[in-house]
């Protein structure tokens, strides 16, 4: 493993970047709000009492520890290695379950994290900025913008960086959409990364609108990325597990079928899939 892989390439620093101001990042787009403390809790308030809570990429129970009223998870994952918390992140870094050579991607402000536990092969990157993860294969790992903040504490309001991600390759390309709102740069990632083979785009937890707009994007919204990003095949994450928003659980599948049709994309290339499913996307 030389320097040169470790290394991220140099931001273009034409694009719109994340705003750090006193040691917390904002969105740079003028109608982006941060959601405070209240509204998680009015938010979290709302979804456990009108969704009924069967308790058992959040491997958790619940989805933020911090607020005991927050939502329990509505769906049991099939077979799971491991819980995503703290002592088995320790746990899973090591060369008996992944090897030496695994190494985490992770946005601005989370390296230290990671560090804590004693996993040192942390590339940490802002909005734009690319790192070659084989120079053999020519792959090569983005960090593209999203719209969105950060908080696992009650007092750690956005000190960590947000995003989506790009996986791109000589045959290939992938992209993470993440937990996002609707934003401009959608298209840039599409013009600059596009298209791309498969991308996974988020569709649920959108009710209500006034409160959610700015962090999570409806259906409608995600057929616009889909075609924004130039994405020949896309499948729907972020619905059915966690209670976030107002709406039915499973209402995002259907709006997601009538998104499709009113917008004329194929409902061949943006659907849902069930848990444990396997769909072959690209034989090549």
């Amino acid at each position: 493993m030389t320097e040169a892989i470790n290394s991220p390439d140099i931001v273009d620093l034409a694009r719109s970047h994340p705003i750090l101001k006193n040691g917390r990042y904002r969105n740079p787009w003028d109608d982006w709000k941060s959601p405070n403390i209240i509204s998680c809790r009015l938010l979290a308030f709302i979804c456990t009492k009108k969704i009924p809570r069967i308790p058992r990429p959040s491997w958790s129970e619940k989805l933020w520890d911090a607020l005991p009223i927050y939502p329990m998870r509505l769906r049991r994952e099939r077979d799971l290695y491991f819980y995503f918390t703290l002592t088995p992140l320790k746990l899973s870094y090591t060369p008996f379950r992944f090897g030496n050579n695994l190494r985490w991607y992770v946005p601005m402000g989370l390296k230290s994290f990671f560090n804590l536990f004693g996993i040192i092969n942390v590339v940490e990157l802002t909005w734009w900025q690319e790192c070659t993860h084989d120079e053999e294969t020519k792959v090569k790992v983005v960090c593209t913008p999203s719209y969105h903040w950060t908080k696992r504490k009650l007092f750690d309001n956005n000190k960590v960086l947000w995003c989506s991600w790009c996986v791109v390759g000589p045959k290939c390309n992938f992209y993470f959409a993440g937990d996002t709102g609707s934003f401009p740069a959608f298209k840039e990632i599409g013009q600059e990364y596009g298209p791309f083979t498969l991308a996974t785009i988020p569709i649920g937890a959108y009710e209500p609108r006034w409160l959610l707009f700015h962090q999570h994007v409806n259906p409608e919204e995600a057929v616009d990325i889909h075609k924004d990003v130039k994405a020949n095949i896309s499948v729907a994450i972020h619905w059915g597990t966690f209670p976030l928003g107002y709406e039915f659980y499973l209402e995002p599948r259907e709006k997601l079928k009538e998104a499709l049709e009113m917008k004329g994309v194929s409902p061949s290339s943006f659907f849902t899939v069930n848990h444990g499913e396997i769909i072959i996307v690209n034989q090549q």
